[in-house]
């Protein structure tokens, strides 16, 4: 047998090489996934950024929780009748019973969007310049302030204390933001003797800084009925 030539021998130990065919992509093939995924980017952050903005609010969502309640009330069969109180029956509650005490020209109830309001004149439970609860407020006020102290668990107790704009005299206090403070502490204990939780109770001290009635430019008696509106106290159920 011959042997093979130097040629047929180099091609045998040559390398072979395989070619493969490249697929063809067209243009703007798939750029549409990037223009959606954009879009759905700008879209997420439009409503995280309107969640954020908006106020929940509390009177809404009482009347939802209390018909869910109501209505799981009224499926078991077994359950008594028990009305749901809520910001709305609190409301109700607190104004007839202020009527009752003939108290309407020193206690006022209000709501907003985050909750109740329960204002009363400084004078109507406190002595002038002082935190000492008003003897006379324990019988004018103490059933108030009983509702108040019975309402559901998961509503927060926020006491504002409000002076007016003329420094405290020589006393036990140095500033209005003293006085303010421990009336606030001071409402906090009474809550806490009638059995709310100190978890659920929050002072507020606001001394003249949030005057109902601005005071600037009034004299004479306009000026003194101003200074007699801005001091209060204020309860919130939030």
């Amino acid at each position: 047998m011959s042997e093979p030539s130097e040629d047929q021998a180099s091609q045998g130990d040559a390398p072979i090489t395989i070619q493969r065919r490249r697929s063809r992509v067209h243009k703007g093939e798939g750029l549409w996934l990037m223009s959606f995924s954009d879009m759905s980017l700008i879209l997420m952050s439009f409503f995280v950024l309107q969640l954020s903005y908006s106020t929940p609010n509390k009177h809404k969502y009482d009347n939802l929780n209390s018909a869910i309640k109501e209505q799981k009330a009224n499926v078991d069969l077994s359950a008594k009748s028990v009305p749901v109180e809520n910001l709305r029956t609190l409301s109700d509650k607190i104004r007839t019973l202020i009527k009752q005490k003939h108290l309407e020209d020193v206690a006022f109830v209000t709501s907003d969007i985050m909750g109740l309001n329960i204002e009363f004149r400084d004078q109507l439970i406190f002595n002038p310049g002082s935190s000492e609860l008003n003897p006379q407020a324990k019988v004018q006020v103490g059933v108030v302030l009983n509702a108040i102290a019975s309402a559901p668990g998961d509503y927060r107790l926020i006491f504002e204390g409000h002076t007016d704009d003329l420094p405290v005299g020589k006393g036990k206090y140095q500033s209005n933001w003293e006085l303010s403070s421990a009336r606030g502490i001071a409402l906090v204990n009474t809550f806490k003797a009638r059995g709310v939780t100190e978890n659920r109770m929050t002072v507020h001290a606001y001394a003249q800084t949030k005057p109902k009635v601005p005071v600037k430019g009034l004299s004479g008696e306009a000026l003194k009925k101003a200074r007699a509106i801005n001091r209060r106290v204020v309860i919130r159920l939030e």
